[in-house]
């Protein structure tokens, strides 16, 4: 079984954010993420891109995930964020990474769907489940 993943879309790409716009979806070649608030999951987006956490990060990589490696990523909170400081009174914000996705939909671990969807095999969605996933929407695609 492999399940499509929709991530909730925590702020968007900040302006130090380098693309290739050449090519549909744009390559990003270097990623800065700017967060709106954040939802405390260990897994957000902003079209085409994906950021996990320190934690989420190890736990893919103890996992041995095929389909994806780890790049680094610029984050900083937008104004919209200050702006809702009570709500994020306290709250540290974790380290992030890019979640650089190469695999093939519905063969590899992570992959991306023709729409540019994240897609992850059943073995590997369960061990994203031990992190935060409370706003990601998780969709069975069938299997390969």
């Amino acid at each position: 079984m492999f399940y499509q993943l929709a991530p909730e879309v925590a702020g968007g790409l900040g302006p130090e954010t380098v693309f290739d716009r050449s090519q549909s979806p744009p390559i990003v070649r270097a990623l800065h993420y700017e967060l709106d608030g954040w939802p405390d999951d260990d897994l957000i987006t902003s079209f085409p891109c994906f950021i996990v956490t320190e934690s989420m990060k190890k736990m893919i990589e103890e996992a041995r995930a095929s389909g994806c490696s780890f790049g680094p990523v610029k984050v900083t909170t937008s104004e919209q964020f200050k702006d809702f400081k009570e709500f994020h009174q306290g709250q540290q914000l974790p380290k992030f990474s890019w979640l650089l996705i190469h695999g093939a939909a519905q063969q590899d671990d992570f992959g991306l769907s023709a729409d540019g969807s994240l897609v992850v095999s059943e073995s590997i969605l369960e061990f994203l489940r031990k992190g935060r996933l409370d706003y990601c929407d998780i969709t069975p695609i069938g299997s390969s």
